[in-house]
């Protein structure tokens, strides 16, 4: 029975652990600036490279646990205009959402997957391909 309880404890206290590794990026602050920046600037060269603008981002999801970040942003033009899709390559429906799912390896971000302006649904399956993402930091639509 006392091992039965010290086994429930130390899972509990585990679960609690991973639960508090979970950082919210969304709002940049003096605790997250350094990485925050590394992946933006990671996605503003990806949006760069498909509609040759500067764009910054507005964040709305931006979580972070263990070494995987899963973010969505709206792109917008650095200089405050409106987007010129006639550069873009394909059709866009959904202007001008941006999504990533990134790494840390070897103290550095990279983007595993990520979506300028998608057309369909860019995250379904992600949990599949990279089984060891933490679900929590997941939009609902990214868990299947």
């Amino acid at each position: 029975m006392k091992k039965l309880l010290l086994l429930l404890l130390l899972i509990t206290l585990s679960n609690i652990g991973i639960a508090q590794s979970m950082r919210d990026f969304k709002t940049k602050s003096s605790a997250n600036s350094a990485e925050r920046t590394q992946m933006l600037d990671l996605m503003r060269e990806r949006v760069y490279h498909h509609v040759k603008q500067d764009v910054v981002f507005v964040v709305n999801h931006f979580k972070v646990m263990n070494d995987y970040a899963f973010f969505e942003a709206t792109a917008q033009r650095k200089d405050g205009k409106e987007m010129d899709m006639t550069l873009f390559l394909e059709d866009v429906d959904n202007c001008c959402y941006c999504g990533a799912l990134f790494q840390k390896t070897n103290g550095k971000w990279h983007i595993l997957e990520g979506a300028t302006f998608p057309n369909d649904v860019w995250c379904a399956g992600l949990t599949d391909r990279y089984p060891n993402v933490p679900r929590a930091i997941l939009t609902e639509a990214a868990k299947y």
